[in-house]
């Protein structure tokens, strides 16, 4: 995957048009760490400075599931068969999982240009492209984008002053390197979670804390499929692991767990399905318990009761029934089993079949971050 700082650094060299401005205020979600000469007044972030880019989220994994998720990331390179815990003659096979492979970019802005130019002329020969901004339209809009404010007349007229060619890559990646880029979009994120959570108590479930884990994500360059994982996966203690917060937000239930990951990071609504088949898209009520059953076997416990000057402590911890079912359609009490299985899977693919009800909890919680 990606890093989308690293195709933040290939964007930047476009000629920013309206559209492309737009364009990096979407790609502004985790963009890689670069230093400017633009005389503006910023501090470098330190933890840009004194931790390496191959610093992941990961590595703060709670200490009770990181080493059976390690095996299970291994095991799944390669489809391997492992031996489930608690029952060596039972076998749970985990299905191969796509090689994690990072490419760069290499657009320019002329590539971008003819792109644009040959799909207008194609679909609408009557729109001709945005003209190029003038430099204190981008320095406004470029602030609002990037850290979610605007500029100061002192930074404005030092930008007008300088007439280099690179000097809007320059901004871009000073306001990058700032801390206040972390801290705007760690609040972007926060609230496309808080929006949407079933438990929007702030004292129980504390966004504020999955917001500073995220700042300092987004501030140490850490991959954003090693962010989706954690914040899928986490256990511990809000108080001590921001990301469990994302579990914390929907009460661990796993169906609702299944409908924000499937909302937030793969674009599409399944939620309908949860009662009956989706009325106007083509996956059906069993495809969303199947994909929910990855969810399943995780709790929320209060770890510590509300004191006069502190708010309770809330964990989340492996913990509950392994295998998942969904109630019938026709009669509620009765719960039908249901295996989880990869959700809109070519029918051609090796990720179409249910997986092993076998697999442990920690197995499935870390397929389903894959």
């Amino acid at each position: 995957m990606i890093c989308a700082r690293t195709i933040h650094r290939t964007v930047r060299q476009f000629r920013l048009r309206e559209m492309t401005a737009r364009l990096m205020a979407s790609l502004a979600v985790g963009l890689v760490l670069a230093t400017g000469s633009v005389a503006l007044s910023f501090e470098p972030s330190p933890q840009q400075q004194e931790q390496p880019v191959g610093k992941t989220a990961q590595e703060n994994a709670r200490a009770d599931t990181g080493k059976k998720q390690t095996s299970v990331k291994n095991a799944t390179k390669q489809g391997k068969t492992v031996s489930v815990a608690g029952n060596q003659n039972e076998k749970a096979v985990i299905p191969e999982r796509p090689v994690k492979t990072v490419t760069l970019p290499i657009m320019t802005s002329a590539d971008l240009d003819r792109l644009i130019a040959q799909h207008l002329s194609k679909n609408d020969p009557k729109v001709q492209p945005a003209t190029l901004t003038t430099d204190v339209e981008f320095v406004r809009r470029i602030f609002f984008d990037v850290i979610g404010r605007p500029p100061t007349p002192d930074q404005v007229e030092s930008f007008l002053r300088d007439r280099s060619k690179e000097k809007r890559a320059r901004l871009i990646d000073l306001l990058l390197s700032s801390p206040e880029y972390g801290r705007n979009w760690a609040k972007y994120w926060r609230d496309v979670v808080m929006f949407h959570a079933t438990n929007e108590n702030p004292n129980r479930v504390r966004f504020d804390a999955m917001e500073s884990w995220l700042t300092k994500q987004f501030q140490a360059n850490a991959p954003w499929d090693e962010i989706v994982s954690e914040l899928i996966t986490a256990t511990g203690r809000n108080d001590e692991n921001g990301a469990v917060v994302f579990s914390l937000a929907h009460e661990t239930r796993p169906v609702e767990m299944a409908g924000e990951v499937s909302r937030i990071f793969m674009g599409v609504q399944i939620q309908c399905a949860q009662c009956h088949d989706h009325k106007t898209d083509s996956w059906k009520r069993v495809q969303f318990h199947e994909f929910a059953a990855f969810f399943a076997g995780v709790m929320q416990k209060q770890a510590a009761p509300a004191t006069k000057d502190e708010r309770p402590v809330i964990s989340v911890v492996v913990q509950g029934p392994r295998r998942y079912s969904m109630p019938d359609m026709t009669n509620p009490a009765k719960q039908i089993p249901i295996a989880p299985r990869f959700f809109l899977a070519s029918s051609h693919s090796k990720s179409d079949v249910a997986l092993s009800g076998t697999l442990d909890i920690p197995q499935r919680r870390a397929l389903a971050a894959s």
